[in-house]
């Protein structure tokens, strides 16, 4: 058992050395507990006991067939999303130690205790054990089946990472993950809420509950362990060794397939280092007028920051990110019947767009801080540093539009207002160039370094200091100022009951928007041609060759 523990030992250092590298991780690890993963566990733990507690027994039972099933599903998938965002080792690797394939095995199942699902299941575990535990040996044979499905849980994921280890190391599959998992995360703080504000409309979950998908849960692990934990409830001490021996066998035929899995890699069929060799295909070519515009300085700069964009995992996530705030405030609110923003699904959509426009912002406040070594070659281009500006601003400018236009949607469709979303679309915009307009002078007078690693998701790095975060939020109050025109020209023909003013009062605040925008580019520019020294240092500064 000491390769076991060394094992344990190697999987907790990965996990600390990761926190080790910048202070920005440490602050994303206690934002995760406290905000995202903290609230979704403690929340579906207390839908569970409220279910559990005031429904009758055979729908509580019910309840807990699906409980158990939608964990089931959620520890062993999740491992698999955020398999490029979690510190593990590559099992491969340990083929070089005298380490026997049992001993990998259990230390890898023995790891996965370590990961942040299994913060987000304890709690609803021990609500199932306390909520169906009607004395003291009950409790113990309840235990024991919910230690036989977590063991059986963690074996079959393990399997599966194994055996998906070269696809998940595939750079795509790790942008998709990268922006899953916050969206995971999202669903699971929604969730609870959407449960608990559906009281008023209690035939919904009665008819689910009803439909007795037990019979067919029945036969999963997550429903061997329930039908275990329901025999064990009632007394029936037959029934109960019957579903615990059923879901012993899941878990040793799990530990089995994880074993295999294992002796795959050992063998050398289940990793390979190197990857297929992709050949792309010839593409026609395009119309010569097409290929004259594409080749012009501006439409190359905005390719190359939409092709970056598509191939750099923390933009996107810098993007989501900036998203999640204002549906994990206004979703669950606008859920709830006696909200005051239910009545008023006008006002829900035009608040979700305006906070989406303040918080997803990351990407229009440090426009030079990807570029890295490619800065110096950027200034060295024989073209208008307005077209520089221009080219960053555009791709930047409309991958934030969609963005808050794609908030206000989701918004809109839970209040049932959805077509507010798209009339509100050119409001939006004209509140993202003007906050743009503002990016650019935050961006040359206060440029940040971006770590070459994945010490700062948000793009920056962790010395950019107080002044620059001051700066940024007083840029950000600065821009909400200089948006007021704009929500007044959204606001006024609503509250004056005249929706057909909307039309032009959009043209307007586009013309108003552009405006404030051409006008600071003016001032960007300016300050571009003097400060291009100052950008690259300060971008540059502590990069090592």
């Amino acid at each position: 058992m000491d390769h076991v523990k060394a094992l344990l030992w190697l999987k907790w250092r990965l996990i600390v050395r990761g926190y080790q590298r910048s202070k920005v991780r440490y602050i994303g690890l206690v934002l995760v507990l406290l905000f995202a993963l903290g609230p979704a566990s403690l929340g579906g733990a207390l839908t569970a006991y409220l279910g559990f507690a005031h429904l009758d027994t055979e729908r509580a039972v019910e309840l807990l067939f699906i409980v158990l099933l939608a964990l089931w599903v959620f520890w062993l998938v999740f491992p698999l999303v955020g398999f490029s965002l979690n510190e593990t080792y590559d099992v491969s690797r340990l083929m070089a130690y005298p380490i026997r394939r049992v001993h990998v095995v259990i230390g890898g199942i023995a790891g996965c205790l370590l990961d942040p699902t299994t913060i987000f299941v304890i709690p609803i575990f021990i609500v199932v054990l306390l909520s169906f535990s009607t004395s003291g040996p009950a409790a113990v044979l309840i235990a024991a089946a919910l230690l036989l499905l977590g063991a059986q849980t963690l074996a079959l994921s393990q399997a599966l990472l194994t055996f998906l280890i070269g696809v998940l190391s595939n750079r795509r599959f790790r942008d998709v993950a990268i922006v899953a998992v916050p969206l995971v995360f999202l669903l699971l703080f929604m969730g609870p809420n959407m449960l608990l504000s559906m009281s008023p409309h209690a035939e919904r979950a009665a008819s689910l509950l009803d439909a007795r998908l037990s019979r067919y849960i029945c036969w999963t692990p997550p429903g061997l362990a329930a039908s275990a934990i329901v025999s064990a409830s009632q007394g029936r001490a037959l029934d109960y060794v019957g579903w615990l021996s059923g879901s012993a066998v899941t878990a040793a035929l799990s530990v089995a397939l994880s074993a295999w899995a294992v002796g795959r890699v050992y063998a050398g069929a289940g990793h390979t280092e190197g990857g297929t060799v992709r050949h792309r295909q010839r593409r026609a070519p395009l119309p010569a007028w097409l290929q004259g515009l594409l080749l012009t300085p501006l439409a190359a700069l905005a390719l190359k920051e939409l092709r970056y964009f598509r191939r750099e995992p923390r933009l996107k996530l810098i993007v989501v990110s900036g998203l999640l705030p204002v549906l994990c405030v206004l979703g669950p609110i606008c859920f709830f019947p006696e909200s005051p923003l239910r009545g008023r699904p006008v006002w829900a959509v035009l608040g979700a767009g305006t906070l989406a426009v303040l918080s997803a912002n990351h990407l229009l406040f440090n426009i030079f801080g990807f570029d890295r070594e490619g800065l110096r070659l950027l200034f060295l281009l024989p073209c208008r540093r307005g077209t520089i500006l221009l080219g960053k601003n555009l791709p930047a400018i409309a991958v934030n539009w969609l963005a808050v236009v794609l908030a206000s949607l989701v918004v809109g469709l839970i209040t049932h207002a959805a077509a507010y979303a798209l009339a509100f679309a050119p409001f939006f915009l004209a509140m993202v160039l003007i906050v743009a307009s503002a990016g650019n002078l935050v961006s040359i007078y206060f440029p940040v370094r971006v770590s070459r690693g994945r010490e700062s998701p948000f793009g920056q790095s962790a010395e950019a200091g107080c002044l620059t975060g001051a700066v940024r939020l007083g840029s950000v109050f600065a821009s909400m100022v200089a948006c007021a025109p704009v929500l007044a020209g959204a606001v006024l023909p609503l509250a004056l009951q005249r929706p057909i003013w909307l039309a032009p009062a959009a043209l307007a605040a586009l013309l108003y928007g552009g405006g404030v925008y051409l006008g600071l580019l003016r001032v960007a520019i300016a300050g571009l041609e003097e400060r291009e020294p100052a950008i690259v240092e300060s971008t540059l500064a502590g990069d090592v060759a």
